[in-house]
């Protein structure tokens, strides 16, 4: 489902990425607005820490290399980053899977960009890369 008018004004009142699912929206405003227990923010810190990891980090090539990863290896693009709530933060806390978790997870649109493959995927378990443009005829 896409946002809603009323999600996407609060966004952007709050000058805030307006990303295309209500899921995404819905936990970036939650994020934003109430925390997710873990980060020791205030409203405004946390919404500046939102904006800072969206710019630096959707749309960017990325190669995912977490170990044992079904897609190990492979290159795509961030498509968004969703907020972690409180349980997911917990869960992964008291597994002692992470002892110190981002507060946000990325959707990766496998390459090439039209391919309808999304996973999503740690920001640790990812690794920026430089795109050199191909060249269209040789020299």
């Amino acid at each position: 489902m896409v946002v809603t008018a009323k999600q996407a004004n609060l966004l952007k009142q709050l000058n805030l990425p307006v990303p295309s699912s209500l899921q995404i929206a819905s936990r970036l405003l939650t994020f934003a607005l109430h925390g997710n227990g873990f980060i020791k923010l205030d409203s405004k810190e946390r919404r500046v820490l939102i904006r800072k990891y969206w710019e630096e980090w959707v749309s960017k090539p990325v190669q995912i290399v977490r170990g044992g990863h079904c897609f190990q290896g492979q290159f795509g693009h961030i498509e968004y980053l969703k907020a972690r709530t409180k349980a997911e933060i917990s869960d992964l806390i008291s597994t002692r899977k992470v002892a110190n978790p981002l507060p946000f997870i990325t959707a990766v649109r496998i390459d090439p960009a039209t391919s309808k493959i999304l996973t999503e995927i740690g920001l640790t378990s990812l690794k920026r890369v430089e795109v050199i443009q191909k060249r269209l005829f040789s020299p």
